[in-house]
């Protein structure tokens, strides 16, 4: 049973990479995992997944979507280094909106 799921998850994080790629849409892995998962949100590895492979890949880093998918995820250590990396790269200005969306994206979920 362990195997298979982690077969299914595999296959889903490979789909999910393609629709990335493709139409730049993920949201039907997410419901596939939130109705066999029994999470509102999905798999929150799916959602780190997701997450680490957009931070790693833009070549313009777009916290505003990278954060989305790291409050849902369950590693808020990566979800910080990623923000403190951003906060390096852009302007001092924006460290405040940074952090505030970080905050009320968690709070909101």
């Amino acid at each position: 049973m362990a195997c298979w799921i982690g077969l299914a998850y595999l296959k889903l994080y490979f789909l999910c990479l393609y629709w990335i790629h493709a139409a730049n849409y993920c949201d039907s892995p997410f419901r596939w995992s939130a109705e066999f998962g029994g999470l509102r949100n999905g798999s929150p590895e799916l959602h780190n997944l997701i997450a680490e492979y957009i931070y790693s890949e833009s070549p313009e880093l777009d916290m505003a979507r990278v954060s989305a998918y790291f409050v849902r995820g369950d590693d808020p250590k990566k979800f910080a280094s990623a923000l403190v990396n951003f906060m390096g790269k852009c302007y001092p200005s924006e460290d405040d909106v940074a952090i505030a969306r970080a905050i009320l994206l968690q709070w909101k979920d």
